[in-house]
């Protein structure tokens, strides 16, 4: 009971703040639409290093997973992914022919 009236209190001040300080207002405004919009490069970048199948279900627990944790999942993931497959020549060599 006592938890739930101290975040109840907790909301009320961040409403209040979100409407008359515009610092907070527009910082979560952003912060929710950058881990919103994560999602579509994050799932092309999977795919793109064999991370990701669509059919699997281990696979969109590990998106979900990363989606639900913003900011510190996508960290996460950014230094856990594997490196891109090829050697780095031929990685190189791509790049410099378009």
């Amino acid at each position: 009971q006592m938890g739930d009236v101290v975040f109840y209190s907790r909301l009320v001040d961040y409403g209040r703040l979100f409407w008359s300080d515009a610092l907070v207002h527009v910082s979560s405004i952003d912060f929710v639409c950058c881990s919103l919009l994560v999602s579509e490069p994050l799932v092309e970048d999977m795919k793109r290093r064999g991370v990701f199948d669509e059919n699997e279900w281990a696979d969109w627990l590990t998106l979900l997973t990363i989606l639900l944790v913003p900011l510190v999942g996508t960290a996460v993931y950014l230094a856990w992914r594997p490196a891109l497959g090829g050697k780095p020549e031929e990685v190189g060599a791509a790049k410099a022919e378009e």
